[in-house]
């Protein structure tokens, strides 16, 4: 594991989020494209809301053995795979607005702080 032990770059979180909701790729693949256990892949999942204990049960079962035992129809399946596709996009919309206002509340915090910072040296040097 190449990054085991490592701390967890945004950008990665990112990547994760990504290839879990949107790209709906397995705990193993994503392990393997991340370079880390699939341990960590879970608890770093569940960690960050983007799935529960139960959802995670549903992706680690080998591909090759996956089958539904109901018969199903083709249009089922597919509304059901649009379904999904549209709850993962909102979620990711969803975290992409959140990560929006973050960043612009810690801009605001650095032009509020530097502004307060130049004032304060500016009263300093009038007094004198």
């Amino acid at each position: 594991m190449s990054r085991h032990g490592n701390k967890w770059t945004v950008n990665e979180l990112l990547n994760l989020q990504r290839e879990f909701e949107l790209l709906g790729l397995g705990v193993q693949e994503i392990a393997h494209l991340h370079g880390r256990s699939v341990a960590a892949i879970q608890f770093r999942l569940v960690d960050e809301g983007f799935a529960t204990w139960d959802q995670l049960a549903e992706y680690t079962v080998d591909e090759k053995t996956e089958c539904s035992t109901e018969a199903s129809s083709p249009d089922t399946d597919t509304e059901s795979e649009v379904n999904k596709l549209a709850d993962r996009v909102w979620s990711l919309e969803t975290s992409v607005s959140d990560i929006s206002a973050m960043v612009k509340q810690m801009f605001n915090n650095m032009v509020y702080t530097k502004t307060n910072t130049t004032n304060k040296r500016a009263s300093l040097r009038s007094s004198v």
